[in-house]
């Protein structure tokens, strides 16, 4: 149930920080493994090197702004600065202490599509594919999203890859879908498609609602990483790294809330949140791999 202030933060900032389908059942993927001193691909080399430098460099993170927080899902937000923009990281165990590192693998590589039924200002997500990436040479899910930003709807495709690195950690960058990384005509094609009938029937939601900036702003700038450190069989340490932007031609209010520290963090603690509760749900069984 939505809340009763429709016009609250959260709604504004779901997804800065953070679907009718073909059926697409997750499968046996497998994380491809980084050798020594070596680091997450991405298409994008620009978020590549940031994502890298967020996760090795030592001392990246001290010049940044930094939030702690009790009893909530994470512990820890830190918004970092950059020539355009802020790099966002988001941390914790979750209230209870318990989500088990194959569930939130599994969360944010295939349950992103469930975003829309924990988040309020998810509209909708598809998951529209899987394979393995020719170029970062690892198995990938792609996934459009549509969220709710008050005053317009932001959209992106997105792709998610799979990694372990030396640590034993469960790496899962992730970066904006390009049309050039789909060589398949028809297939990005089909993406269209679906994007098209996902929106007609997120229309049809109660909670749809007309914007003062009628139409569906892209974001241009998307990339970063999930990072899952298993502490036992039960429990798990969780980090999100992020930098979401509207750019140039978006219009002045999306370029500016995407670069408002606090806008940004209740965005991150918004997507933490929807994750951890989809997390729960596969634990505890209320969700299964072939939903």
């Amino acid at each position: 149930m939505l809340p009763n202030d429709y016009f609250t933060l959260s709604r504004r900032s779901v997804v800065k920080g953070l679907i009718s389908t073909p059926l697409l059942i997750p499968g046996v993927t497998s994380a491809r493994t980084l050798g020594p001193n070596q680091g997450i691909q991405l298409r994008d080399t620009s978020g590549e090197s940031i994502i890298n430098d967020a996760l090795y460099k030592k001392d990246y993170w001290k010049d940044s702004n930094i939030n702690k927080y009790n009893g909530q899902n994470y512990e820890e937000i830190r918004t970092k600065k950059m020539k355009k923009g802020y790099l966002c990281r988001v941390s914790g165990y979750g209230t209870d202490g318990n989500l088990p590192a194959k569930h939130v693998g599994d969360t944010v590589f295939w349950h992103q599509n469930k975003l829309p039924q924990h988040m309020d200002g998810a509209m909708t997500a598809v998951l529209l594919d899987s394979g393995k990436d020719p170029v970062v040479n690892s198995d990938f899910t792609d996934i459009y999203l549509l969220a709710d930003f008050d005053f317009f709807y932001g959209e992106y495709y997105q792709r998610m890859y799979k990694f372990t690195d030396q640590k034993g950690r469960l790496l899962y960058p992730f970066e904006l879908l390009k049309k050039e990384y789909v060589p398949d005509g028809s297939k990005w094609a089909d993406f269209s498609s679906r994007r098209s009938d996902a929106i007609k029937e997120a229309k049809k939601l109660n909670r749809w609602r007309k914007r003062w900036f009628n139409g569906i702003l892209p974001i241009t700038e998307l990339f970063g990483i999930y990072v899952v450190e298993k502490i036992t069989d039960k429990k798990s340490h969780v980090t999100m790294i992020a930098k979401l932007r509207f750019g140039e031609g978006t219009g002045f209010f999306a370029q500016v809330g995407s670069e408002i520290p606090f806008v940004l963090r209740s965005g991150l603690q918004n997507g933490f949140d929807g994750c951890v509760d989809i997390v729960k749900h596969l634990r505890d069984g209320k969700y299964s791999n072939g939903q």
